[in-house]
């Protein structure tokens, strides 16, 4: 199991890395594909809050306060990320707030979040701790709400290097599979790559963002 101070670590180098680019950037690809589809669903979808697992920054909670007026929440394991992004949080006086933490052991209750966004981060979690992420993403998801997966979109289960820590590994997979099984229905789904808007015919490039009904419980089973 990789430990948490080499996750804050890869997390601390993410950010530095990234960082003039987010600073530039008003949301990520991902959170841009889900603004559209919500534009074309508010009348039925009803997002009041939101919580993003690996929100670095928090910027895409920014853009979505600012646009819709959710109240944001985020969970990032990077302490140097989350310091920047709650001065640039303070500064705008929104209404976001972010934390330090990791997605195994989110420190929030049941059933409290509208929306929860994985953020292009399940491709480094852990797979000893996968499905501790995702029963702890759906045990935070209110019946009727949204989970939206940003990350590699694979058919088959690929895993390689990482590029940027060879501490850890680059994991990629549809998790379509994985929550299915939780009682979400896929309602939407855009592929992409991190070079074009459209399909990507390279295996190892495809990105998605895949956005998931949870169903109400009484209607994940029919009365025989």
């Amino acid at each position: 199991m990789v430990a948490r101070q080499m996750i804050q670590k890869a997390a601390d180098a993410y950010f530095l890395r990234n960082k003039e680019v987010i600073d530039k950037t008003e949301c990520s690809a991902g959170m841009r594909v889900f603004s559209e589809f919500y534009d074309e669903c508010r009348d039925t979808l009803k997002i009041k809050n939101m919580l993003e697992i690996g929100c670095c920054t928090g910027y895409n909670l920014m853009f979505m306060n600012k646009r819709y007026g959710i109240t944001a929440s985020g969970i990032e394991p990077s302490p140097k990320a989350v310091e920047y992004g709650k001065e640039k949080i303070f500064e705008q006086q929104l209404n976001v707030e972010i934390k330090q933490g990791f997605a195994d052991r989110l420190p929030y209750a049941d059933a409290v979040f509208d929306l929860v966004y994985l953020g292009f981060c399940m491709y480094q979690v852990d797979r000893e701790t996968l499905f501790y992420t995702l029963a702890e993403t759906d045990r935070v998801v209110k019946w009727g709400g949204i989970c939206v997966i940003t990350d590699f979109d694979t058919p088959v289960r690929y895993v390689r290097e990482n590029i940027h820590n060879k501490d850890i590994f680059t994991y990629k997979a549809d998790y379509s599979v994985y929550l299915a099984p939780y009682g979400y229905t896929l309602i939407y789904k855009k592929m992409y790559s991190h070079n074009t808007h459209g399909f990507e015919p390279d295996v190892q490039e495809r990105l998605s963002t895949q956005i998931f009904y949870k169903e109400k419980i009484k209607d994940i089973y029919v009365k025989d």
